[in-house]
């Protein structure tokens, strides 16, 4: 499995100008920063946040999934 492509017609083939991209992409790392502190307090105190990391990952691959 291949991680790392470089795509130049990545914005072409996905229709979006840059700055739409670029908007995204900042609201999928708000959102992964979110999850990375809701994930740590999950760790320290097990019983509270139960589903909230795998619900927002479940949103994020159906959203992922129509682009």
């Amino acid at each position: 499995m291949v991680y790392f492509q470089m795509k130049f017609g990545h914005l072409k083939i996905i229709k979006e100008s840059y700055f739409v991209h670029f908007v995204f992409t900042v609201r999928l790392f708000v959102g992964f920063l979110f999850l990375a502190v809701v994930s740590l307090i999950h760790g320290l105190f097990p019983f509270i946040l139960t589903d909230v990391v795998s619900a927002h990952i479940s949103d994020l691959n159906d959203r992922l999934k129509e682009r």
